[in-house]
């Protein structure tokens, strides 16, 4: 089908398959002078276009049908804001009140919350794992706070609850299998966003946008 052709639907279909902090290696926003500012998030507006044609069940070929001039003009005249990177700003101002975002609501949070300071359980989970590795690494950027802060830093490391909130259910006791040891940073790029993430996602995300991963994808 005709990129000209696609209706404002099918751009939104794509828009909900697209989760905009897992984004493939290709249509990394990086690589993109101009997004799609869709909710709140930015989107990689060609990457949007090529997968509402597929939704549609089109097979035009990425490289000729959906040039950037092409894909950007079609997604504004259904409607789409599109922008030049430039005229935003890097450090988008957002709330910090996380019972109001928390997906699962208030209550959920606040036991969420609750079971991720249960100072007894929170112990444990360290002392096993300085047991195991001699050090109290984050589980998702390997972040070492001993290490960066010295003595100050020696010991310190948060908890993360790993069960899905619904199960949650203020009874049944934490299990240190549960808990994940974070960073503070990552800690609360878990909890923040319309879809919590589980810990192998921001990692995957971090590792994404490592320069190491970068400087690999370059050379290959």
């Amino acid at each position: 089908m005709p990129l000209e052709n696609l209706k404002r639907e099918y751009f939104e279909k794509a828009l909900e398959r697209i989760d905009p902090d897992n984004l493939p290696p290709e249509h990394n926003l990086n690589k993109y002078q101009y997004v799609l500012v869709y909710e709140g998030k930015n989107y990689p507006h060609k990457y949007v276009a090529l997968l509402a044609a597929q939704i549609a069940g089109g097979s035009i070929s990425a490289t000729r049908e959906f040039g950037s001039r092409k894909s950007r003009r079609i997604l504004q005249e259904n409607g789409f804001k599109i922008l030049d990177r430039k005229q935003i700003t890097e450090t988008t101002i957002v709330s910090e009140d996380d019972e109001s975002t928390f997906p699962e609501g208030k209550e959920k949070y606040r036991l969420h919350r609750t079971r991720e300071r249960d100072r007894n359980i929170i112990d444990k989970a360290k002392k096993i794992r300085w047991s195991k590795t001699g050090m109290l690494a984050c589980d998702v950027c390997s972040f070492d706070f001993k290490k960066t802060y010295g003595s100050r830093g020696k010991g310190f490391i948060e908890a993360h609850h790993t069960v899905p909130i619904p199960k949650l259910d203020g009874r049944r006791k934490t299990k240190v299998l549960e808990l994940a040891l974070v960073c503070s940073n990552c800690h609360r790029m878990l909890h923040r966003g319309k879809k919590l993430l589980s810990v192998k996602q921001l990692r995957r995300i971090v590792n994404r946008n490592s320069p190491q991963y970068r400087t690999a994808k370059k050379t290959q």
